[in-house]
């Protein structure tokens, strides 16, 4: 019967991590150990290399799927790729990027955004703000959860 009462916990922290995430507005996918593997959540970039990112006609936003996959406008153009994490490290496959010409500024975005999320190494989540940290521990970006303040 110790099976069951250990099948039991799993259950209950299964239910327990579910809770918590639906309350976050974020949906996790575990590994056996509890540790996170996929998110499912949309976040808007607010900062570049610690920099506020400047106004834009379509903000540059990044979707991280349950799936493993992450999605999004970087500014210019679409971009899709795979991603892993364990709730605190973070790596991103190739990145396929649509290739559109936009004005300067845009595609300086757009430039920035894909080389942060391509170069990340490490995450830290605060609330709805999402940091990535390349791995010499450089801020590469910072997002905000779509639709949090």
């Amino acid at each position: 019967m110790s099976g069951w009462g250990g099948a039991r916990r799993a259950a209950a922290a299964g239910v327990v991590c579910a809770v918590m995430a639906a309350a976050s507005g974020t949906a996790l996918s575990h590994n056996a150990d509890g540790t996170h593997t996929h998110w499912d959540v949309t976040y808007v970039v607010i900062e570049v290399g610690g920099a506020p990112v400047p106004e834009t006609p379509t903000p540059a936003e990044l979707t991280f799927g349950v799936d493993g996959t992450v999605s999004g406008f970087a500014g210019c153009n679409r971009f899709t790729g795979s991603y892993e994490t364990d709730g605190k490290t973070l790596s991103v496959g190739p990145l396929a990027v649509t290739r559109m010409l936009c004005p300067p500024a845009q595609m300086d975005l757009e430039a920035l955004v894909v080389a942060g999320l391509s170069g990340a190494a490490r995450v830290e989540r605060d609330g709805p703000r999402l940091s990535l940290f390349d791995e010499d521990g450089e801020l590469t970006l910072t997002m905000k959860r779509k639709g949090s303040n």
